[in-house]
């Protein structure tokens, strides 16, 4: 049986989230737009040969007329024999978006007829009702971040085998030749015994077996590789849970020649014999001289 394109309906309160899950489900893969006026969503759909052709589309769509509730319905009604459409509709509480339209200094999209800001708000959420009680999943934002926001979303719309990767980079590098940006974590290893002083190792590199076997015969390497490995076994999958799509971690020497090419390899070595679920390790060399 053939499976449905999907079409995510995003809408809600102002301030509840609805940018936010956008951008958490752009981060996932799926093709998003906000703020797409509900009379474009018919064209877009049929448009060809376009990023959104055959792909699940999520769309923030912001309700502030009367005839919009109507037309939505008639929306939904209309598409849901070709497609699987899925209406997210997010909601906070009084006090909550207050204290966010408060923080951004934001209009609120009701004020016109609502000065006060608390009724501007309570006159949204009685003018959407109508909305709410059809969605499919209702997303209550008071007390979750936006990480959070994200996690619910990718355990319904994604699979195991399609969960989000966190793409770990180890890079190595020396400190002579300025700091490594951006990173996430630095780690100095100029307290090991430098090869560079041993004259048949200064011209190679972490990469060649003489340098490797001279920097973990150090039982100051090994035991800083064993902590090393052991936070990050714990720290990675904490990282994956709270959302994180990219993690970069820095190591450096002082020429980014031997210690710390070795340090990141052998480091990248043991975290990759994890199998951490969903983590991927890439480990490169900023300084290394080829050759």
């Amino acid at each position: 049986m053939e499976t449905k394109r999907r079409l995510i309906l995003l809408t809600g309160l102002s301030g509840a989230g609805i940018r936010a899950a956008t951008n958490c489900l752009s981060d996932l893969g799926v093709h998003c737009i906000d703020h797409l006026p509900l009379s474009m969503v018919k064209p877009l759909l049929a448009m060809k040969s376009t990023p959104f052709m055959d792909k699940d589309i999520a769309l923030g769509l912001h309700l502030y007329e009367r005839e919009e509730i109507s037309s939505l319905l008639a929306l939904i009604r209309e598409l849901e024999p070709q497609l699987e459409v899925d209406l997210v509709f997010l909601t906070a509480e009084v006090e909550t978006l207050l204290s966010r339209f408060e923080a951004n200094r934001r209009r609120h999209p009701f004020s016109d007829s609502n000065p006060n800001l608390t009724d501007s708000i309570q006159a949204e959420s009685e003018f959407l009702q109508p909305i709410q009680r059809v969605a499919k999943l209702v997303i209550e934002t008071t007390n979750i971040s936006p990480s959070e926001l994200g996690r619910i979303l990718e355990k319904r719309y994604f699979s195991a085998s399609l969960q989000r990767t966190l793409f770990v980079s180890i890079k190595s590098f020396g400190f002579k030749h300025g700091m490594l940006k951006p990173a996430d974590m630095l780690f100095d290893v100029r307290f090991l015994r430098n090869p560079f002083f041993t004259l048949n190792l200064r011209n190679q590199s972490g990469l060649d077996p003489g340098v490797r076997d001279f920097v973990l015969t150090d039982p100051k390497a090994l035991h800083f590789l064993e902590e090393l490995e052991r936070l990050h076994t714990w720290l990675l999958p904490q990282y994956y849970e709270e959302g994180k799509h990219f993690l970069r971690i820095g190591i450096g020497c002082t020429g980014g020649q031997h210690r710390s090419v070795c340090i990141a390899e052998e480091l990248g070595f043991r975290l990759r014999e994890k199998k951490l679920p969903h983590v991927h390790i890439d480990v490169s060399h900023r300084d290394r001289i080829s050759g």
